[in-house]
């Protein structure tokens, strides 16, 4: 089991003890989303030739079912965006931000409610979000997306105002993340803050929740949303790694999670 802090440039140190773990034989279970974007296929390749699996269901968004969701009930969906809330502290910053409060202020909060880390840099910068997006395009597509080319939208000071205005207009301000796959490439792959109204999916999810909205060729959008997750959801799903293991579920045995619908 693999839960060391993420590095998001390199995925380092961790890619390194997932790779020495599954040349020396062993399964693995990882919360760690920054060795499936820069490193997947190379720990998927070993995880077949040594025999063992390598699972990281909370790799993207605590607990809640994403990974397992796309390999087990969308075969051949062809599936063409992936979109939602992919960040709890930008969004807990946010929507203080849009009562008045100051910057400073609101991350305190968040740190005192236990949502943000003591420096969120890496959440209010939008890099966070953009190694899941990066996560989710190597394991759904199977295709590399270099961070650099995520576009990214900070959560600062300068954001106040439109999360004021925002709310008076009866709508939220929030941090979407989005990619999509356009002619066989990832594309349009976006961290932005969004002004979204009560109509959409997403406005309910308050503090640290969390959704996703999944589109295909052959299905209508498929959401899911995890309402005030905690470490506890993390660590559900991990533990549901380790049952799909024990069932003998290995999505190491191919390349990608999503299948073209033709």
């Amino acid at each position: 089991m693999e839960t060391l802090p993420l590095e998001p440039w390199t995925g380092e140190s961790a890619t390194e003890v997932i790779r020495a773990s599954l040349q020396a034989g062993r399964d693995v279970v990882s919360a760690n989303k920054g060795p499936v974007a820069h490193a997947l296929d190379d720990l998927r390749s070993l995880a077949v030739r040594h025999g063992v699996s390598y699972r990281f269901e909370s790799a993207v968004a605590d607990g809640l079912p994403v990974f397992n969701l796309i390999e087990h009930t969308l075969p051949a969906a062809g599936i063409t965006e992936i979109s939602g809330l992919f960040n709890s502290t930008s969004n807990v910053v946010l929507d203080a931000l849009a009562e008045g409060v100051s910057l400073s202020d609101a991350i305190a909060q968040a740190v005192s409610e236990g949502i943000a880390e003591t420096d969120p840099s890496f959440d209010l910068d939008g890099l966070d979000a953009a190694v899941k997006l990066s996560a989710l395009c190597a394991a759904v597509w199977g295709r590399r997306l270099p961070l650099e080319n995520v576009e990214v939208e900070p959560v600062d000071e300068s954001v106040r105002a439109r999360a004021v205005a925002a709310r008076e207009s009866g709508g939220r301000l929030v941090s979407m993340g989005t990619i999509s796959l356009v002619d066989g490439a990832p594309a349009n792959a976006r961290v932005r803050l969004a002004d979204i109204k009560p109509e959409n999916m997403f406005y309910p999810l308050r503090g640290a929740s969390l959704g996703l909205c999944i589109k295909s060729e052959l299905l209508c959008p498929v959401s899911v949303m995890s309402h005030r997750p905690t470490v506890k959801d993390t660590a559900y799903g991990l533990l549901s790694d380790i049952l799909s293991m024990a069932r003998g579920s290995y999505p190491t045995r191919g390349t990608r999670l999503a299948y073209d619908a033709g």
